[in-house]
């Protein structure tokens, strides 16, 4: 997108005030031409077809009368803000204030060029940050579900509360403590669990041989 350049004293310039009253018809077809220059890179040339898609005024009329396209073209010759060309109009020092196509285009492939720079620098920077992480030393803290999963099944804990509770399925008392609503605000696992089975409805079940062992030395 490109931008052009109007003097804040365009509105009550003495070329618009000069042309009575179609002037704010003719300020505004003047507008319409600088913007059609720069959107199109023209220099400042407008084709004739071109003027009549800017300011379509036929039919549109004031106090002094109406006025048509052509009429406002005229007039702004006749004020020094168009200049007559081949095949249309020129903008008179178009590009005294405004860029050319040649430095817009050279701008706009600069820009590209640096933002495309840019985008590798990044990105290499970004696959050097993510190269040169090494690993945490420190684990990653397990929620208080995870704990309950992780108890060995084999070790001495384990044996001591089947020996403590042995009318107790532990390990189907286990899966409902991991699916307690409230489980991840548990702190103390173990402390958690041995509350749960001293809660836990009683089974009728033998005692295996390690369980019996760990019975022995907790007594």
């Amino acid at each position: 997108m490109s931008w052009v350049k109007l003097d804040d004293h365009f509105a009550d310039h003495p070329k618009l005030q000069g042309m009575g009253l179609s002037y704010p018809l003719a300020g505004w077809l003047y507008i319409s031409s600088l913007c059609y220059a720069a959107k199109h890179l023209t220099d400042g040339f407008i084709p004739e077809v071109a003027v009549l898609q800017l300011a379509t005024w036929d039919g549109i009329g004031y106090m002094g009368g109406g006025v048509s396209t052509d009429e406002l073209a005229d007039s702004l010759v006749a004020a020094g803000l168009w200049e007559k060309a081949v095949n249309g109009y020129r903008i008179h020092d178009y590009l005294h204030y405004n860029p050319s196509r040649e430095a817009v285009l050279e701008n706009r492939e600069s820009s590209t060029k640096r933002a495309q720079e840019w985008r590798e620098r990044n990105a290499r920077s970004t696959d050097e940050v993510r190269t040169s992480r090494t690993p945490s030393p420190y684990k990653k803290k397990s929620t208080a579900r995870e704990a309950l999963r992780e108890l060995p099944r084999d070790g001495l804990w384990w044996s001591a509360r089947a020996a403590q509770f042995p009318d107790v399925d532990l390990l189907a008392e286990l899966e409902k403590a991991e699916d307690w609503h409230a489980i991840d605000k548990i702190k103390n696992v173990k402390l958690f669990f041995r509350n749960w089975l001293a809660k836990a409805p009683r089974v009728q079940r033998e005692m295996t041989a390690d369980e019996r062992r760990a019975a022995l030395r907790i007594s």
